[in-house]
């Protein structure tokens, strides 16, 4: 069994909420299979990763994506490639929103700068899927604060539907109090394994 965290735009695997769930799988769950590959700015580049990150495991895999990382979280479930997904504030339709930042960018973690063109655009509309069909939506969980500064929280809500969302009132895009939810996120994505670990009585 293989957990891989996908992180967002300009983000790594140093982000808070990769380390914050690495330290407490590293306490409640260590002989778990944990990865957060670092992704490019490339959409085709960083789903490439992805999909050989999630066929490199020899068991089921599951995935905690955030931002852009849920968008590529929930395309990587529809083509079959994981199991079960935990969506963080996660983008809906990219191309709406990053056309706003066009041009220069740089890395928060990495520092790498480069320029996100109409060609990135192009490579995410391919990614984009018209709807989240029910067996999907069976897959996954959907963590929203309604203080999204980011993204407009109700698109989420709307396209996977209230019934897979979890709706928590203010936050931000970062996900606030991320730690005190991650308990919350384990045991959809293993209840079995998640249970055994952590409440053996």
């Amino acid at each position: 069994m293989r957990l891989v965290y996908v992180h967002g735009f300009n983000s790594s695997p140093a982000s808070y909420k990769a380390q914050a769930l690495a330290s407490y799988l590293a306490c409640h769950a260590p002989k778990l299979d944990y990865q957060v590959p670092q992704l490019s700015h490339w959409p085709q580049t960083a789903c490439q990763t992805l999909v050989d990150t999630c066929c490199a495991s020899a068991g089921p895999v599951l995935l905690v994506g955030s931002s852009l990382g849920g968008f590529y979280s929930h395309w990587l479930l529809a083509k079959g490639y994981a199991h079960k997904a935990v969506l963080i504030n996660p983008a809906v339709w990219p191309t709406r929103l990053l056309p706003a930042y066009l041009g220069p960018q740089q890395n928060l973690y990495t520092q790498e700068t480069y320029q996100l063109t109409q060609a990135h655009l192009e490579q995410i509309a391919d990614l984009e899927l018209p709807t989240c069909s029910p067996k999907i939506r069976a897959q996954l969980r959907v963590f929203l604060q309604t203080g999204d500064e980011v993204l407009d929280y109700r698109q989420a809500l709307d396209y996977f539907s209230p019934a897979a969302c979890h709706l928590i009132q203010g936050g931000d895009h970062g996900f606030q109090d991320f730690d005190a939810y991650i308990p919350s996120l384990l045991a959809f994505l293993i209840p079995e394994y998640f249970t055994k670990t952590c409440h053996p009585h």
